[in-house]
């Protein structure tokens, strides 16, 4: 089937650049999509043969394929006893790979990361999408009013961009820091086929024993 989304190819550019991605075991793996709608990455996931995708999202799946199973709630809100439950029913002890793309701040996208880590098997990879929407995350206006200000524009753009750059790169800098301890290797993209304001963390899960 052809991609639904965009997002489709982050996955395929990640994919492309990754080691961990790439040295991942795919084939009859089980996989979340985490803000999976319209369901880019769940196909991508169904595509290397993982035996199961989960994929969580309150909006409309346009996706159809066998392994794909659609869990039409918030992970939060609902999501994540409706997958522990589907997991047992399916005799499926743990997850082997988690995707997040959730259109929603990077803050709370990891978050709803550390809500599944109990439910990841030790070497697990996590790909995560990690957005900021600050208020100079905003493209700049093209109105008439903003093209007499011509003379400043690109000053103020180059500023608008080095301070969506420092803010995310800050925030990005504490929730590494946060991942390292549960992780035993780590990489980090700012993708050609995502926003300026937005990176892609992917990590090895260490989980560590009790």
């Amino acid at each position: 089937p052809s991609p639904p989304s965009r997002s489709y190819y982050k996955m395929v550019e990640a994919y492309a650049r990754s080691a961990i991605l790439q040295a991942f075991a795919w084939e009859g793996a089980v996989g979340i999509d985490l803000g999976a709608a319209p369901g880019g990455w769940s196909l991508f996931l169904a595509q290397r043969r993982c035996r199961r995708v989960y994929a969580v999202d309150r909006a409309k799946l346009e996706v159809r394929h066998d392994v794909v199973s659609h869990i039409n709630s918030k992970l939060q809100h609902g999501g994540l006893r409706r997958l522990t439950t589907q997991m047992r029913e399916e005799h499926t002890p743990c997850l082997d790979f988690v995707c997040c793309d959730m259109n929603t701040h990077c803050k709370e996208s990891l978050q709803a990361l550390l809500l599944l880590l109990p439910l990841l098997r030790h070497g697990a990879v996590v790909v995560c999408t990690l957005k900021f929407f600050g208020p100079t995350a905003t493209t700049s206006s093209s109105s008439p009013a903003t093209t007499k200000a011509h003379a400043g524009s690109d000053a103020a753009d180059a500023a608008r961009k080095g301070n969506v750059s420092r803010t995310l790169n800050e925030e990005i800098a504490v929730w590494v820091a946060r991942i390292k301890r549960e992780a035993s290797a780590i990489e980090l993209f700012h993708l050609l086929t995502g926003t300026t304001a937005e990176r892609t963390l992917i990590f090895r899960y260490d989980k560590q024993p009790h």
